[in-house]
């Protein structure tokens, strides 16, 4: 997948401008005035489309060219598949707490994050998402700008979690992740009154979601989510639990998705470690962290998730 490109102005200006024009053009000629309400329409919808496709990018296709459909449908990969996997607690702990020594407040799930986008942003085919937006003949699997991880900000307990977006995670250290989403979850605000009505709000929504098009004057984020979700759910006593999540995808007729990776990190688990064989052979007991990995990407299949998995191990583990 390539990145795409943010619209120029005059190309954005032309776009838009494209109903106008044509109403314009029509007013001149006796012969297109009485349809100046559809060219109007026609322009409205071409220049929507002209937009979105610039910055959308280019879709992803099968190597015969055909087009990538929705998961799980016809040949739209496998579905959602999930992997299960572990991470070696003492790593994970010396880390934690040489990062603390020097003045850097990390958790698990801010380690999880900085993973997943590293992972991401080397196999970039799994950052996208499925746009579809019938209206404008826009239809496809499409590459995220950038790599964007969602997470829980605050306490589980009573609902009190904030789901923050750390745009360009990728681009981060394990400490600068975690403190970009203790600051999206101090500055969450409380859910305002909105400034549009309804029916216009609603596909101003749909549209802002699928281009990840923020704009804050009108109350819209953008894509709700990031490329990928990372939650942490330890066990409780006496019990082991292991948790996966499934992906909400888009159904025909709907307009939105969600992520494409979802990470569940579960509780502590005691492990014969393969790479800790001592004396005589035996596997060395060991405790681990339980990971579960969710994958719903439209062009993944089984091989190509668990190389993703392998590599969110992998750094993980480092």
């Amino acid at each position: 997948l390539t990145s795409p490109t943010k619209p120029t102005l005059p190309f954005t200006t032309l776009a838009l401008s494209l109903p106008v024009i044509l109403w314009h053009s029509a007013s001149y000629s006796p012969t297109l005035h009485p349809a100046r309400g559809f060219l109007f329409l026609l322009g409205l919808i071409l220049g929507l489309r002209m937009f979105a496709l610039r910055r959308l990018g280019s879709a992803a296709a099968y190597e015969d060219a055909s087009p990538v459909g929705i998961a799980g449908m016809g040949n739209g990969g496998t579905g959602s598949v999930t992997c299960e996997f572990t991470v070696e607690l003492q790593k994970v702990l010396a880390y934690i707490s040489a990062s603390r020594s020097r003045g850097a407040s990390v958790a698990v799930t801010h380690i999880a994050v900085a993973a997943v986008a590293r992972a991401l942003s080397e196999h970039r085919i799994f950052n996208g998402r499925y746009v579809r937006m019938p209206l404008i003949g826009v239809e496809g699997y499409y590459p995220n700008a950038t790599v964007d991880v969602s997470t829980a900000a605050g306490s589980m307990k009573n609902g009190g979690a904030n789901i923050v977006k750390v745009r360009a995670a990728d681009k981060m250290s394990v400490a600068e992740v975690a403190g970009a989403v203790r600051a999206a979850g101090d500055g969450a605000a409380p859910s305002s009154k909105p400034v549009l009505p309804w029916l216009l709000r609603r596909p101003m929504e749909i549209m802002s979601d699928q281009l990840d098009l923020p704009v804050p004057g009108l109350g819209l984020e953008g894509r709700r989510f990031g490329g990928a979700l990372v939650v942490t759910s330890p066990d409780s006593n006496d019990s082991e639990v292991s948790i996966s999540a499934d992906l909400h995808r888009p159904k025909p007729g709907m307009s939105t998705s969600g992520p494409s990776v979802i990470l569940v990190v579960g509780g502590v688990r005691v492990r014969p470690s393969l790479a800790g064989k001592e004396r005589g052979g035996k596997a060395v007991a060991r405790p681990v962290l339980g990971v579960t990995m969710t994958v719903g990407c439209e062009v993944a299949n089984v091989a190509s998730v668990r190389v993703l998995a392998e590599r969110v191990q992998r750094i993980m583990r480092e």
